[in-house]
């Protein structure tokens, strides 16, 4: 397309160019070009300043006004990395940029412990027990005196920042003690709003093994095997603080990466309990989820969209923020709800971020063992399954 000069790409939370990406016909991941055109795609969540060169020449006989591109050139400059600045744009910026800042900074609360997502694929997570907690409190006010009320009410949380394609430094790692807005943003990062839709045990068991699809099939007595699929982000691995259970990881995934059922015949969620009973198929739930997760049960389960019990449209970041504004003092130890059903002899590789290591405790019941750094940036560890 001659019209085209540059491309900014984004979306798939990786960096161009850089070495993520293969040279394939038409693709310089060295140079940055598409089909020769200069093209940066600056990873997310401002990890990478995408800069893009490109040297005019007045024409008048070209069909753009007279200015066509003699030369061009892409590349990325990693956050924390020295940058050219730019006075002129500096300048027009800096008062939004001091008003950002202040409002980033701005208290809402305070937490007893840490909320981080180093760990929280693969251990239950305070920071995801939170949201759940607040998203939890929102339903219950808001279906008070309806006929749902007296339905057993639980949330499904997932890790949004736990490594991944966004590399070793995507993950949340907020301290103990002031909670401030930058903060909530860093908890949750996506303008989803909250859907409560009204599931049967069946159904719940299900959005579990959607969930479970995240992890590699173990052989047993297998040693090091990554435990983390490559093709699914980690925020499709969620989790329903107040339920119990283990994941069976010698099984097959019952869905695909994509959440369409793959054989009705594979389990992996095991022993699932509710309140110490075992959870009945045609029981009936309040699911607390978000607008973008609602649609799930869907894909391939052969029964009837959930009904839709409450979507008011309130955005989950401001829930959050306000159950801290009301509670002042939130937070407390990850409850051990679910984990993985023990494989004797049996180890599996995961990576964490920088810092991971003052969380070990999260993991203790799988006798991690530090296995380095390597050169992706990312904390290995070895769990004994």
């Amino acid at each position: 397309m001659p019209e085209v000069d540059a491309v900014i790409a984004g979306h798939s939370h990786l960096a161009f160019p850089g070495p993520g990406f293969p040279a394939l016909p038409g693709v310089d991941p060295e140079l940055g070009r598409l089909a020769g055109k200069p093209a940066v795609m600056p990873g997310h969540s401002g990890s990478h300043i995408g800069i893009i060169d490109l040297v005019l020449s007045r024409d008048a006989r070209h069909f753009r006004g007279g200015w066509r591109v003699k030369g061009s050139g892409a590349k990325l400059i990693a956050a924390g990395d020295p940058c050219p600045h730019d006075r002129l744009l500096q300048g027009a910026l800096e008062a939004d940029h001091r008003a950002t800042l202040a409002w980033s900074r701005r208290p809402i609360g305070e937490t007893r412990v840490p909320l981080h997502t180093h760990f929280a694929t693969v251990a239950p997570s305070s920071a995801m027990e939170l949201i759940a907690a607040a998203k939890i409190a929102h339903a219950r006010r808001a279906l008070y005196g309806t006929a749902w009320e007296d339905l057993p009410l639980l949330a499904s949380v997932a890790p949004f920042r736990a490594g991944g394609r966004g590399g070793p430094g995507n993950f949340t790692d907020i301290a103990a003690g002031a909670f401030r807005m930058r903060s909530l943003s860093d908890l949750y990062a996506f303008p989803n709003t909250l859907v409560t839709l009204a599931v049967s045990g069946a159904e719940i068991t299900d959005w579990l093994e959607q969930s479970a699809a995240l992890f590699r099939q173990i052989t047993p007595g297998s040693q090091d095997s990554p435990l983390l699929r490559d093709d699914m982000p980690s925020f499709t691995f969620e989790v329903i603080p107040g339920l119990d259970y283990q994941i069976d990881l010698g099984q097959p995934a019952r869905f695909d990466a994509h959440g369409t059922l793959v054989d009705p015949g594979h389990r992996r969620i095991r022993n699932l309990c509710h309140q110490g009973k075992p959870v009945d198929g045609a029981a009936r739930f309040l699911l607390v989820t978000n607008n973008h997760r609602a649609g799930r049960l869907r894909a391939g389960a052969g029964r009837a969209e959930p009904e839709v019990v409450l979507a008011d449209r309130t955005r989950t970041r401001d829930v959050i923020g306000d159950y801290f504004r009301s509670e002042e003092l939130v937070g407390g130890p990850a409850t051990m709800s679910w984990s993985f059903a023990p494989m004797p002899q049996t180890t599996v590789t995961i990576a964490a971020g920088t810092g991971s290591d003052r969380y070990l405790s999260d993991i203790a019941r799988y006798r991690p063992e530090p296995t380095g750094s390597a050169v992706d940036g990312f904390h290995h560890y070895r769990l004994h399954l």
